[in-house]
């Protein structure tokens, strides 16, 4: 295992720990999870996105790990730093909110990432460094939605910012047709 396997492992699994105190089920996204299907090991990743649902949060709760993720997470995503070794190593943290049949994740800028919602409804699950991971179901779908179809070639200078192909600016308006995001996306 290269040292970047190793440290994005152990964020990884730092974020799982996390969650997990804080009784918060998630789904690994992004990069890490474009590594682990399409390359079957981490190869251009140095950080580790994980993804839950809004309603899955709550700032009240008793469980003191809970609220703290709540309190940072409930408008938008967040950003951890894991220490490894003598570096820090990104956890970002994204709740997925819903308006009918799509969720997203609200960005920076007013800007938003959108995707039907039964991707994350029942979530597939996949085994990767001796543990079942959840992640969104027919995550090739999700993948081309976000990537675009050609998500299986790795682009070294792909950024979020300008090329996620489900950005929509200007934050989610109401109403979306019953069509825009059906299963056959």
């Amino acid at each position: 295992m290269t040292e970047k396997e190793k440290k994005i492992k152990f964020i990884l699994f730092k974020g799982a720990e996390f969650m997990e105190a804080a009784e918060i089920p998630f789904m690994l996204g992004f990069g890490v999870l474009l590594n682990i299907i399409r390359d079957g090991k981490i190869t251009t990743e140095n950080d580790v996105d994980l993804m839950c649902l809004i309603e899955d949060l709550d700032i009240e709760s008793e469980n003191q790990s809970k609220q703290t993720i709540s309190r940072y997470c409930l408008g938008s995503f967040c950003h951890f730093d894991i220490k490894y070794k003598d570096e820090v190593g990104p956890l970002d943290i994204f709740p997925l909110h819903k308006m009918g049949n799509i969720r997203y994740i609200c960005m920076e800028k007013k800007r938003n990432l959108i995707w039907p919602a039964y991707h994350f409804d029942n979530p597939d699950t996949i085994k990767f460094f001796g543990r079942t991971w959840r992640i969104p179901s027919n995550p090739e779908k999700w993948f081309e939605i976000y990537y675009g179809k050609d998500w299986r070639t790795p682009k070294p200078d792909w950024s979020w910012e300008t090329e996620a192909h489900n950005m929509i600016s200007n934050a989610v308006k109401e109403p979306f047709k019953k069509d825009d995001f059906s299963k056959d996306v």
